[in-house]
């Protein structure tokens, strides 16, 4: 099987660190190196990285974001095969077996994913919604969904080189932006299983909704792009595709309390072709329904009768589908 070191950068993220590195290292097929760069912490990880075993720590006290820190992950490792791990997940022991080994058994694919498992705050199993363990173009289907989870994606090193990694402007959806540019080039294979745990608490990245939103958008628009300059004659399908996206990001933001993500949304039509009758309907319903809609949320989160009669109102719904 091809060697696979391990790629964890570090931002102040010392009470999951270790935890983080004694996933990796307990892994059925283990890694050749376990690298932890890090990415300019004030909170003694860089020790703890050491203490728990970490093969190569990085570390020179500058803050380079995540795509920069990354990179130097990249650029040091040995291994055929890169696995990004986040120091604020882990990863189940089988994790690099079945990703590992399904590029082993599809060479003409580059990267492999898993599904994922919510812990911490929030709770959830998500396994992946791409069919499993065969070598796919996604190069349209991830400018609609982003089906891979950085810390669920194991790269063939080569390929991340030669499209030249991640871009070390980006502060937010970077991994969603290499996966887009590295769909022009590579296929995609899914494992077909949970095997990785993604912590979820208050000072994460996708804490701050607005700023990933936007993030995702641009890497969607610069993808359009280059999607277009191959295939002009796709205009209409793929401009109705991410309309179909843009609504869908609406109505999820639209039930946000927070009346700024909404207004951060709605803001990206620029990123959407054709989209103005779009914007103009969820413009007016801003106007017109979202004082009400508000009034209504306050109220469900405390009456406790409301939040029961809407249970039943959904258990209802259920059971006639």
């Amino acid at each position: 099987m091809s060697s696979v070191s391990v790629v964890i950068p570090s931002f102040n993220a010392r009470p999951w660190l270790a935890e983080a590195i004694r996933s990796a290292r307990v892994q059925s097929v283990a890694p050749v190196e376990v690298i932890v760069v890090d990415d300019g912490s004030t909170d003694g990880s860089v020790e703890t990285a050491r203490e728990a075993g970490a093969t190569q720590v990085i570390s020179d006290g500058t803050n380079r974001g995540p795509g920069g820190t990354r990179n130097r992950g990249i650029h040091a490792a040995s291994g055929d095969l890169v696995a990004f791990l986040d120091a604020d997940d882990r990863w189940l022991p089988d994790h690099l077996a079945r990703s590992a080994g399904c590029l082993e058994r599809h060479p003409d694919a580059d990267v492999a994913f898993s599904g994922y498992r919510l812990f911490g705050d929030s709770e959830l199993d998500l396994p992946s919604a791409v069919a499993s363990d065969r070598a796919l173009d996604l190069s349209v289907e991830l400018l609609d969904v982003n089906h891979v989870l950085q810390s669920a994606a194991v790269a063939r090193r080569s390929a991340l080189l030669a499209v030249g990694g991640y871009d070390e402007t980006r502060r937010y959806s970077e991994d969603f932006e290499l996966w887009l540019r590295l769909s022009l080039t590579s296929k995609f294979v899914a494992t077909g299983a949970i095997t990785v745990e993604y912590r979820t608490h208050p000072g994460q990245v996708t804490a701050r909704p607005g700023r990933m939103y936007q993030g995702a958008w641009e890497a969607r628009a610069s993808h359009l792009a280059r999607l277009l300059q191959r295939h002009p004659a796709e205009r209409a399908a793929l401009s109705a595709l991410l309309q179909r996206r843009w609504e869908a990001d609406l109505r999820v933001a639209w039930r946000e309390r927070d009346d700024g993500v909404f207004r951060s949304v709605l803001a990206l039509d620029r990123f959407v072709p054709d989209s103005g009758p779009i914007a103009a309907r969820w413009r007016r319903r801003l106007w017109l329904q979202r004082p009400a809609w508000r009034a209504l949320a306050w109220a469900y989160d405390r009456v406790p009768m409301l939040r029961r009669w809407a249970r039943r109102q959904r258990d209802k719904s259920g059971r006639r589908e």
